[in-house]
């Protein structure tokens, strides 16, 4: 569901929603969108010490141009100008970090 959401994205606005340049930049433009993964996700991850410290805190480092991205400092809202909220609120709920609280494709 979650590459359904970005490929419903990339067709309304025409590029892609996490165009990273390397693994870190992706999981930064993530974050920027998403926010900061919960910690129950995060402990999950097998690579998590690539992205987080011991506390679970972003790894922030600048992308080979120096952008330095925050997270939660883009909204989905405003990064697709779209007037139909649920089509927004859809595709927020397709790329949703937790696993069994996004979409399914029953639903």
């Amino acid at each position: 569901m979650w590459s359904f959401g970005c490929i419903l994205y990339e067709l309304y606005v025409g590029y892609p929603l996490f165009p990273g340049e390397d693994e870190k930049d992706h999981m930064a433009l993530m974050m920027e969108v998403k926010g900061i993964p919960p910690r129950s996700v995060l402990a999950r991850s097998s690579r998590r010490k690539v992205f987080f410290d011991d506390d679970y805190n972003p790894i922030i480092t600048p992308n080979s141009r120096g952008k330095i991205r925050m997270p939660g400092g883009k909204n989905l809202y405003a990064l697709m100008n779209c007037s139909d909220k649920d089509f927004v609120d859809f595709i927020d709920k397709c790329i949703e970090w937790k696993p069994e609280v996004r979409l399914t494709p029953e639903q």
